[in-house]
């Protein structure tokens, strides 16, 4: 999967985390995890499994099981990208201000509450797309600036790749 094909999964994992924000006023952290399983006729057929992180303190953990769980189940052929969907602070720091480098985004008084989709493939190639949260509406508005960053790390995405018995570098 190039990078343009994960960009284009990404918007439409946007669509579907448009309409649960839309529906429960808020995105709880969840899984999307791209892959081909074996049909009944042993072809195979593109899936998306949806998995819901239901605890902060073991997302890690959680995060490399599911990619060992994927290994392990033969039904599984490939798995092609996994994007993860979250909530979070995003903080617009003045760059020449040096007491602002060292405040986390939850602790900044400007902070804007976002919608985080990282994806990743299977070959590494990595994509972002942030969604500002409207306060006053509650609707999901595209950051195109912030979407575009080129370097992307995500250690939530490598513990699965990792799980998957992939070896990833540490940064």
């Amino acid at each position: 999967m190039t990078k343009e094909q994960l960009k284009k999964l990404l918007e439409s994992t946007a669509d579907m985390t448009e309409k649960l924000f839309k529906k429960d006023g808020s995105v709880s952290p969840v899984l999307f995890i791209y892959h081909t399983m074996e049909n009944k006729d042993g072809g195979e057929a593109e899936s998306c499994a949806i998995v819901p992180i239901t605890s902060m303190d073991r997302r890690e953990a959680i995060l490399f099981a599911m990619g060992r769980a994927f290994l392990k189940n033969t039904s599984f052929k490939r798995v092609a990208a996994i994007a993860l969907v979250s909530e979070a602070w995003m903080s617009v720091q003045d760059s020449k201000s040096e007491s602002a480098k060292h405040i986390l985004p939850s602790q900044d008084p400007k902070r804007k509450e976002i919608i985080n989709i990282t994806g990743m493939t299977e070959s590494r190639e990595s994509a972002m797309l942030i969604f500002e949260i409207n306060k006053e509406t509650r609707k999901m508005i595209k950051n195109e600036k912030a979407s575009n960053m080129s370097k992307i790390e995500n250690r939530l995405l490598d513990r699965f790749w990792q799980g998957m018995g992939m070896v990833v570098s540490q940064y």
